[in-house]
């Protein structure tokens, strides 16, 4: 008996574009995120939701902190933009 293919797994488990609740057109919904082999991370287009849970690691990186910063003034005034 063979085990089941990991991708038609992971595959089955992900909803159809139409069930996606309208997240599928909204950009700002999407994130980015490459793990280097040195460890270090690179994000592109970083929601706040992903930059409140970075966060919340308190990894110590300054640039991170600027940026949750800047996200959350944005979120509160969208006039900032």
């Amino acid at each position: 008996m063979s085990s089941p293919d990991p991708l038609s797994t992971a595959a089955a488990t992900v909803p159809p574009r139409e069930e996606c609740g309208g997240l599928c057109d909204d950009e700002t919904a999407i994130s980015e995120m490459t793990f280097l082999p040195d460890g270090r991370l690179c994000l592109f287009g970083a929601s706040l939701e992903l930059l409140e849970l970075l966060g919340s690691l308190n990894l110590g990186d300054a640039t991170l902190d600027v940026r949750l910063a800047a996200a959350r003034r944005a979120a509160t005034d969208p006039s900032q933009d």
